[in-house]
């Protein structure tokens, strides 16, 4: 069972991603590698979470209650360490999400799941320094901004990730009101962003 959820990057998507699970009573622990981010990420999850207040889609209750949920780590061992699902929302940077994803692997539980915030980056130039075991436990989870109100979300069941790896993390994003969608192959774009590209090209 997910309890403890690590999100790694507090930029636009990253301290959305945050707010949506601990919407739903996860304990959510947030780093940055970047301090200015970090150090304003609480006071960007407050400011959004009062306009939803402002706009009735969430009370005051549930506002206290989500920022009751949510942890700002000063290292990304204490981020990671007793994280049960880890999402990665940094640069789009096949380098840079590799080797966070392999200090990460050194911090986490065997049985962590981790997940990538792409859409433009192949699955396997972020996982492939990771060992097989890690690997089958890795997959890309794509969101659509806003993170915590877009109900899309793409889920990579493709390489060595496996059904039960998937399985899980899809009942999770069912558990907090997403709908996922299965994706079988590795393609630049998924589904969301190229249907969206065809839609701009012929508008």
């Amino acid at each position: 069972m997910v309890k403890n959820i690590a999100v790694i990057g507090a930029g636009v998507m990253g301290h959305n991603i945050a707010i949506e699970f601990a919407m739903y009573g996860h304990n959510v622990y947030i780093y940055d590698a970047f301090k200015p981010a970090l150090d304003a990420v609480m006071d960007r999850i407050d400011k959004d979470l009062q306009f939803m207040v402002d706009n009735e889609y969430i009370d005051a209750a549930a506002k206290q209650s989500t920022l009751d949920h949510l942890t700002v780590c000063e290292t990304l061992e204490d981020a990671g360490k007793n994280a049960d699902f880890v999402v990665e929302a940094i640069a789009e940077i096949a380098e840079a999400k590799s080797e966070l994803f392999c200090k990460l692997d050194k911090i986490c539980s065997p049985e962590t799941i981790f997940c990538t915030n792409t859409s433009s980056l192949s699955l396997d130039s972020i996982i492939h320094d990771l060992p097989l075991e890690r690997k089958k436990r890795s997959l890309v989870t794509h969101y659509f901004n806003p993170a915590n109100i877009i109900p899309c979300i793409e889920l990579s069941l493709f390489g060595d990730t496996t059904q039960e790896t998937y399985d899980k993390t899809a009942e999770l994003y069912k558990s907090v009101e997403k709908h996922p969608i299965h994706i079988f192959k590795d393609v630049p774009g998924m589904v969301g962003n190229r249907l969206q590209l065809c839609l701009y090209r012929e508008a």
